[in-house]
């Protein structure tokens, strides 16, 4: 069950871990588009602006050089300077110009509507180079030789200028962290149901421990607690729980044991003298016949009482690991053959027919009287509950190291859903057929415990209507 468990919280982790990693991914995705594009066009915005400023600064330059230009000869070493200026300005607008045109930007100039300038990376494109209809300060997404570009447009003095960067470094960008994503994600999965298993195994340890703990309590073994380990939480509470529930069975069992003792023992004692004084009335000759017949009723009432206070204090026996019992080398075979005696007595009332299987000499090491009581509960219990003129068959099997003890009748039969539930104590399959044939229901509880005593085993096979097989197997 467990493992089961294990593998569900491991594969519950591992999905958790791939929607996270997954939305992450995507988000980071998407992110990253936006966050080059916004970077692209403040980029762009401000290079336009520098070669705005540029050309402006270019215009007033040749209109100052104008200005001052009419000086007659007294100007002329004026004009030298101012020609020699501009040509240094022209130079320095040409490097500017250089300077922006990197990577993968595009630049094009038009004046007097023909192309004078274009980046040299994008001069194969230059019959796709038109004027573009871009409101000045304002951006454009346009495409360029199949390529995406987002484009400005500066238009100062007699200059067009067209400035553009190649959109596809995103995707290409975009594309490289998909590739790692999808490295990464197989071998994040696979970490992560094996971590998920790790996490999941060691936190079930503490429950699986709680489980082989509670697993040995038992009516016998109620003073079994399980250990709260050091910290606090959830599992120290649980463990906490389950103690003080254990306290409060191991306190209702002792007193229901203790009352059951006591019962049986106080019981016990008028019911003989109940039982004695009765057999002396039904022997005298001043009790007429009807008296006779309602005393002698009243006496298996008594018998029947009896037997239940014998077996309570065996029940409470059973129930206490304390006694240690003899055990001895047994035959088995007398012992079976004196029962199967018993047998043909009591069966013939009902005209069983009665077969012996007994082989000879067949040993075991047990304690008899258990044994032999063992034996006659269900070879009673075959006569009891069986069909007039049916059969009770008793085997005895040798097999290798364990000896197997059939009784096989023709009676009642146990309904299927009822098999697992006639070892219980106080349990009865016909309640009032058993009451009436004296079953307390204790019979078939006594005989499985004593099984188990032996560290043997007690099966049953059977038919509604049809029959049972009772099979008892027990070590030599």
């Amino acid at each position: 069950m467990f493992s089961h468990f294990k593998i569900k919280i491991s594969l519950w982790y591992a999905l958790l871990f791939t929607v996270i990693l997954g939305s992450t991914l995507f988000v980071s995705y998407k992110i990253v588009g936006i966050q080059l594009k916004n970077e692209i066009t403040s980029d762009i915005k401000s290079k336009a602006l520098a070669i705005k400023l540029a050309l402006s600064d270019k215009e007033t330059s040749e209109e100052y050089s104008g200005e001052h230009g009419h000086g007659g000869r007294e100007g002329e070493g004026e004009e030298e300077e101012s020609s020699e200026n501009r040509e240094e300005f022209g130079y320095l607008n040409l490097q500017l110009l250089t300077d922006i045109a990197n990577e993968n930007y595009i630049l094009f100039i038009y004046t007097e509507g023909d192309l004078i300038y274009v980046t040299n990376k994008y001069e194969s494109a230059s019959a796709e180079l038109v004027p573009f209809e871009i409101p000045d300060g304002k951006l454009l997404d346009v495409t360029i030789g199949k390529k995406p570009f987002c484009m400005a447009y500066v238009n100062e003095s007699s200059y067009s200028v067209y400035l553009g960067y190649e959109l596809s470094s995103i995707s290409d960008l975009q594309k490289k962290l998909l590739n790692i994503f999808l490295i990464i994600f197989p071998i994040g999965l696979f970490l992560s149901v094996i971590c998920g298993f790790w996490v999941t195994d060691r936190s079930m340890k503490v429950i699986n421990r709680i489980n082989l703990i509670a697993d040995k309590i038992t009516s016998n073994n109620l003073s079994e607690r399980i250990n709260v380990p050091k910290g606090g939480g959830e599992i120290n509470n649980l463990i906490g729980t389950l103690n003080s529930m254990i306290d409060r069975l191991e306190k209702s069992f002792a007193q229901a044991k203790q009352f059951s003792q006591d019962a049986a023992h106080e019981i016990r004692t008028p019911l003989t003298i109940i039982r004695g004084e009765i057999e002396q009335l039904i022997e005298t000759e001043s009790v007429d016949e009807n008296s006779s017949r309602t005393l002698e009723n009243i006496l298996e009432e008594i018998q029947y009482l009896s037997s239940i206070s014998d077996r309570l204090l065996l029940i409470h026996t059973m129930d206490t690991t304390k006694i240690k019992y003899h055990f001895e080398k047994v035959d088995l075979s007398v012992l079976m053959n004196d029962i199967y005696q018993d047998l043909v007595v009591i069966s013939s009332e009902k005209h069983l027919k009665t077969r012996p299987d007994i082989p000879e000499n067949i040993k075991i090491n047990c304690n008899k009287e258990l044994i032999t009581r063992l034996l006659w509960n269900i070879v009673d219990n075959s006569v009891k509950y069986n069909k007039a003129g049916g059969s009770v068959i008793i085997e005895l099997i040798q097999e290798s190291s364990n000896v197997i003890i059939k009784v096989i009748d023709t009676g009642i039969g146990i309904p299927t859903e009822e098999i697992t539930k006639i070892f219980d104590r106080f349990y009865r399959v016909d309640k009032s057929r058993s009451r009436e044939l004296g079953g307390s229901g204790l019979g078939l509880a006594i005989c499985k415990w004593i099984a188990d005593l032996h560290n043997g085993e007690i099966k049953v096979e059977s038919e509604q209507y049809k029959g049972s097989v009772f099979s008892v197997v027990l070590p030599t």
